[in-house]
C-alpha cells in the first residue's frame, strides 16, 4: 500500500460553490500519484459524514472531476457511507484505491470505528489517500481540531482519539486557511495546539504539500511548520523522521529500552535520516530537525556531548572519508567517546556499517557500552538477555489489539550440515536462517541464543501458511553443493502478556523438540499436554533411580524365531516401567528424556545385568541359555565408567555367545567415534555377536557395512511394512538379504504383522522373524513358560 496524505486533492475552496479543478500539480503530487495509478481504476470513497447523501455526491464528482482533468482513468467511485448495502471487507477487495475524505473530524473518526475501516484495511494492497480529516485520521493516536462553533470552548471536546494506525504523524492541514480563524475566540495554533505539543511533533501543512509514505519510509513535500515543546520549526521537504514518540513501529520504540542514543541512515550524499533518537539527545538540542547531514552531527556530538579533552579527537577520527576507507578494509567502523551525564561520565560507541545494498549508503548507531554485550557477536541480534528484555518493553507498548507469538527456531541436523559443508559454510547457513525468519516473519524482536538456535516475537498475522513454509523448507547452494535445508518452527501465543519472557521461550522450545519431522511437518504449536508431557518426562527421570531399587522397570522380552521352522531361537529384551501411579508405561514414554538427560546408561546396565542374570538362572538350573539382544544407545558409548562395567561383566562368562548379543540402531552407529568403534571391536572379540539395527533409514547404510563386520543385520521396520503394497519395498528387502548373506551375516526382519508379509521373507531366505504375528513383548515368566 502507498500512502498519500493531503490537504486537498484540488485548489482548497470553501462554502457551497463547486468549481471543476485539476488535481494538485504543485511538489509533484499529481506526477507522484501517476506512477502508482493503475488504468480504469476502482475507487472506493469513504465518507467522512456517512448521514450526508447530498454532499457525499457532491465529493464524488469533484474528485472524479480532478481525475478526468489530470488525465487519470477510472472506472467507477463508489460510496461507502450509511446506505451502503455491501459489506466493506468486500468492497476493499474490488478496490485500486481508498479515499478517506475530507470533512468533520470526529464525525468521521467515529464512522471509521463503526464500519471497522481499520480491521478491512489489512491486507488492501492498493493507493489509500488521506484529504484533509481523512489525513487526521490515518495517524495511531489522533491529534483532533476543533472545527465547529463551540467546540474549542467545550471542555469536553475529546483531542486525542484512536486513528487508522498508518502513521506516527499528527498532521493539520489547511493550515495557511485555518491561521487567519479563531476557535471560539482563540487562535489555533498559539492557543489550541501550542499547548498540546509538548512531548509531540505536530506537522502544520499548506495546501499543495502533502506526506507520501511506502514501505516504510515517510516524505513531505511542500511547505509547513512543525510544533514540538511549544517551539516552532521550519518543515523542510524530504524524509520525515518517524521514530521516538507517537511512531506505531515497534521497531523503533524497542530502542529507547535497548540503550540506543541514536538510530541513523547515512546517505552518499552525506545527508542523515533518523530512525530514533531519545530524549536525551533532543535536550541537548541533537533532533532531526537541527540536524540534517552527518557532519552536522559530528559537530554537534562534539560541541554538546563529548568531555572537553575529546571534542577535537572525535572530529579528526570520525571524517566520513576515513569512515567508508576502514568500512571497506574491515566491514565495519567503530570509536568509543565519553560524555558527561548528570550521573557522571559515560562511554558510548559509535558503529557504522554497510546498508543492505550498494545505494543504501550506511546505518549507524549509538549507545553504550553496555548495551553491546546484550547483542550476539556474530549475528549483531540480541543475545537471550537482551531478548528477554527487549521482549519485555516491546510486550508491554505494542498495540492490545494485535496478537503475537514467541518462536524458537532451530536448523534440523545442523551438526550433520556443519560437518558436510564445513564450519565457514556452516555459518552462512546460520546467517541464512537469520535472513528467513526476518524477511518472511518479519519479527518484532529477533534473538539468537546459541549456534542456530534463533527466538523471535512476531505478530500472529505474519504466520501464514506461505510464510512459514518459505521459512522451514529452504534450498541451499554453496559452490558446486546444494542441499535443502529444514528450519523447525516452536510457536507459542503469547497469552499473557505480564507472563515471564523466559517461560514463553522454554514453551516454544518444548514445541519445536515436539516435531517429527519424518512426518514432514517443520512447525509446532505448544499446548498444555506438551508442557504436562515434560513434566511427566522431567518427573520419571528423577525417579529412575527409585524406580530400579523397588523393582518397578521390569525387562520384557519378544522372541525372534526361525523363518523356516518357526522355532525360538532368541529374544531381544525390551525394558518396560510398572509405574505405581501412571501404570505401566511403554519405553517411548521415558526412554527418550532419559537420553537427552544423559541417564540412559542406568537402563543399559540394568538391561544388561538383568539378561545376564536370566540366563545364568536358566544354566545354574540345568536349562539351555537363550541369547537376549540389548539396545545400547549412542550415548552410553561416551560413558566409560559404564563401558567399563559392562567389558568387565562379559569377560566373566565363557560360553557369552549364548547369553547375550549388543544391538546397535545404524544411526547411532554412523556417529561413532574410534573410541566407540574400538568397544565393539572388543565385545566381538570376547564373543559377543553385534546386531546392526533399522538397516536402510540412515544415510550411509552401504559404508556401515563396508567399515564394521556385523554379525547379524535387521531389516529396517520401515521397508516391512510396506511389503504388500510396494514393489520397490520388495525389491530392496529381497537385495538386502542377498547382500547380508554374501557378507556373512544373519538377516533379521523386525516387525512382521501378516502371513503376506511372512510369506514373502521367507521365500526370499529371510533367516529370523521378530513380529506380532508370532509373539509380543511378555515378561520373563511368561518367556519362561513359552519355552519350557
Amino acid at each position: 500500500m502507498v500512502i498519500f496524505l493531503i490537504s486537498s486533492l484540488t485548489e482548497y475552496y470553501s462554502g457551497d460553490g463547486y468549481g471543476a479543478r485539476p488535481v494538485y500539480e504543485t511538489n509533484g503530487m499529481a506526477r507522484r500519484l501517476g506512477r502508482y495509478w493503475k488504468k480504469d481504476s476502482r475507487i472506493l470513497l469513504f465518507a467522512a459524514d456517512p448521514d450526508d447523501q447530498k454532499g457525499n455526491d457532491l465529493y464524488r464528482r469533484k474528485i472524479g472531476d480532478a481525475l478526468k482533468l489530470s488525465g487519470f482513468s477510472f472506472d467507477e467511485i463508489r460510496i461507502f457511507d450509511s446506505w451502503t448495502e455491501e459489506p466493506l471487507d468486500e468492497l476493499m477487495q474490488w478496490a485500486d484505491v481508498l479515499y478517506l475524505a475530507g470533512g468533520h473530524g470526529p464525525g468521521e473518526n467515529a464512522f471509521i470505528e463503526k464500519a471497522g475501516l481499520k480491521e478491512a484495511l489489512y491486507g488492501f494492497n492498493g493507493i489509500f489517500i488521506g484529504e484533509s480529516a481523512g489525513t487526521l485520521n490515518a495517524a495511531a493516536d489522533v491529534l483532533m481540531m476543533p472545527e465547529l462553533p463551540g467546540e474549542a470552548s467545550d471542555p469536553d471536546f475529546c483531542y486525542e482519539l484512536k486513528g487508522l494506525g498508518l502513521t506516527g504523524l499528527n498532521i493539520i492541514p489547511h493550515i495557511q486557511y485555518y491561521a487567519r480563524q479563531t476557535f471560539d475566540g482563540m487562535d489555533l495554533i498559539e492557543d489550541i495546539l501550542m499547548p498540546r505539543s509538548i512531548g509531540r511533533r505536530i506537522y502544520l501543512i499548506t495546501d499543495g504539500s502533502y506526506f507520501f509514505i511506502n514501505e516504510g519510509r515517510t516524505y513531505f513535500f511542500g511547505e509547513g511548520t512543525v510544533l514540538e515543546d511549544q517551539r516552532k520549526y521550519r518543515l523542510y521537504s524530504g524524509e520525515v523522521y518517524t521514530g521516538g514518540k507517537g511512531t506505531t513501529n515497534m521497531d523503533l520504540r524497542l530502542p529507547e529500552a535497548s540503550g540506543f542514543d541514536a538510530i541513523f541512515h547515512i546517505g552518499r550524499n552525506g545527508s542523515i535520516r533518523f530512525v530514533y533518537y531519545d530524549d536525551k539527545l533532543k535536550r541537548k538540542g541533537i533532533s532531526d530537525l537541527t540536524v540534517r547531514t552527518y557532519d552536522e552531527l559530528i559537530n554537534e556530538i562534539s560541541e554538546r556531548l563529548s568531555v572537553d579533552d575529546e571534542k577535537q579527537a572525535i572530529i579528526d577520527q570520525t571524517q566520513i572519508s576515513d569512515v567508508k576507507k576502514e568500512i571497506k578494509r574491515t566491514g565495519v567502523f567503530t570509536r568509543a567517546f565519553h560524555v558527561r551525564t548528570d550521573e557522571g561520565i559515560s562511554t558510548k560507541s559509535l558503529r557504522i556499517y554497510p546498508g543492505d545494498s550498494r545505494d543504501s549508503g550506511l546505518v549507524a548507531s549509538i549507545m553504550d557500552i553496555e548495551t553491546i554485550l546484550d547483542h550476539d557477536w556474530m549475528t549483531d541480534e540480541y543475545s537471550r538477555e537482551g531478548f528477554l528484555r527487549a521482549c519485555e518493553c516491546a510486550l508491554r507498548h505494542m498495540d492490545e489489539s494485535l496478537s503475537y507469538s514467541v518462536i524458537y527456531a532451530n536448523i534440523d541436523n545442523f551438526k550433520a550440515l556443519n560437518t558436510l559443508f564445513g564450519r565457514k559454510n556452516g555459518d552462512m547457513i546460520i546467517f541464512d536462517e537469520q535472513h528467513a525468519l526476518k524477511d518472511e516473519l518479519h519479527p518484532a524482536v529477533i534473538g539468537r541464543l546459541e549456534a542456530d538456535h534463533f527466538v523471535i516475537l512476531v505478530e500472529n498475522r505474519n504466520l501464514t501458511a506461505e510464510s512459514i513454509s518459505h521459512v522451514t523448507t529452504r534450498r541451499m547452494s554453496y559452490g558446486s553443493m546444494e542441499y535443502t535445508l529444514h528450519i523447525r518452527l516452536g510457536i507459542c501465543h503469547v497469552t499473557d502478556r505480564d507472563c515471564q519472557i523466559s517461560s514463553l521461550i522454554d514453551y516454544a522450545h518444548l514445541a519445536e523438540k515436539s516435531i517429527r519431522c519424518e512426518k514432514q511437518s517443520y512447525c509446532a504449536v505448544f499446548d498444555q499436554s506438551m508442557n504436562d508431557d515434560f513434566v511427566t518426562k522431567q518427573t520419571l527421570i528423577h525417579q529412575v533411580d527409585k524406580a530400579i531399587e523397588k523393582g518397578e522397570l521390569i525387562p520384557y522380552f519378544q522372541p525372534v524365531v526361525n523363518a523356516a521352522t518357526k522355532e525360538i531361537k532368541s529374544a531381544e529384551s525390551l525394558i518396560r516401567w510398572d509405574h505405581p501411579k501412571m501404570g505401566m508405561l511403554s519405553p517411548g514414554i521415558f526412554i527418550p528424556a532419559l537420553e537427552a538427560n544423559g541417564d540412559i546408561s542406568k537402563i543399559t546396565r540394568f538391561m544388561v545385568d538383568s539378561v545376564l542374570d536370566f540366563n545364568v538362572g536358566r544354566m545354574k538350573a540345568g536349562l539351555a541359555p537363550l541369547p537376549c539382544a540389548v539396545n545400547l544407545s549412542r550415548i552410553d558409548f561416551y560413558n566409560p565408567t559404564l563401558m567399563d562395567y559392562l567389558i568387565s561383566r562379559f569377560r566373566e562368562y565363557k560360553d557369552i555367545r549364548d547369553m547375550i548379543k549388543v544391538e546397535v540402531t545404524e544411526s547411532a552407529y554412523a556417529v561413532l567415534e574410534s573410541d566407540g568403534l574400538g568397544l565393539l571391536n572388543e565385545m566381538k572379540e570376547l564373543g559377543i555377536m553385534i546386531l546392526l539395527d533399522d538397516f536402510g533409514s540412515g544415510m550411509s547404510s552401504l559404508s556401515t557395512l563396508e567399515s564394521f563386520e556385523f554379525d547379524t543385520i535387521k531389516l529396517d521396520l520401515g521397508f516391512i511394512k510396506k511389503i504388500e503394497t510396494s514393489r520397490v519395498s520388495r525389491a530392496i528387502v529381497r537385495s538386502t538379504i542377498d547382500m547380508g548373506h554374501s557378507l556373512g551375516a544373519t538377516i533379521v526382519a523386525e516387525g512382521v504383522e501378516t502371513e503376506r508379509q511372512y510369506d514373502f521373507l521367507r521365500e526370499n531366505d529371510c533367516d529370523l522373524i521378530q513380529g506380532y504375528l508370532f509373539y509380543k513383548p511378555m515378561p520373563e515368566g511368561e518367556l519362561v513358560k513359552l519355552i519350557k
